[in-house]
């Protein structure tokens, strides 16, 4: 697939920007079709295990991670609704575990709530509260959680897309010399 078709795609996800799905959409139904339009080689609308350890960016790596937790009836090939239903499930339990953090139940986890969980839970607000409170009212929402990440992987889509037209051009044979 042409890379200014992807990144139109990856660009238009829900993923990457904080418009909300449309009705009946998820996020992990966006992020599957990006996923399976880059790693899906065979173009069978499933994933292998090798299609997802050949390819590197974030959501790739977590379906080669948690490959054998993904392909819940075991078959050896990750499908949409194996992959949604995983991240569906993790997120459910994200956000519960986001509301039981928030004991002012103000919809925002401050510096105060987030020292009072365990050292590896919201690890990555703790590192970088500041920019995750995009509004700077010393809390971060979900809403802001999300935008965070949404403009991360907007970033990463970018530079990925620079990289591999970079490559291609060094691949690319040189143009036929005029007559």
């Amino acid at each position: 697939m042409p890379i200014p078709v992807l990144l139109v795609l990856l660009l238009s996800s829900s993923t990457v920007f904080a418009a909300p799905p449309p009705a009946g959409a998820t996020r992990a139904a966006d992020d599957w079709k990006v996923l399976s339009l880059m790693m899906d080689k065979d173009r069978n609308g499933k994933l292998t295990r090798q299609e997802a350890l050949s390819f590197n960016p974030q959501p790739a790596q977590l379906v080669a991670r948690d490959f054998a937790a993904i392909d819940a009836n075991n078959d050896s090939v990750v499908t949409k609704k194996e992959y949604t239903d995983f991240i569906d499930k993790g997120r459910s339990n994200w956000v519960a575990e986001f509301n039981k953090a928030d004991t002012d139940k103000s919809g925002g986890l401050s510096r105060d709530e987030l020292k009072a969980t365990k050292p590896g839970e919201f690890a990555q607000i703790k590192r970088a509260f500041a920019k995750f409170d995009s509004d700077s009212n010393g809390q971060v929402s979900i809403a802001e959680r999300d935008n965070y990440f949404k403009l991360a992987a907007g970033q990463r889509a970018a530079r990925m897309a620079t990289a591999r037209d970079s490559r291609s051009r060094l691949k690319a044979p040189p143009p036929a010399a005029p007559d």
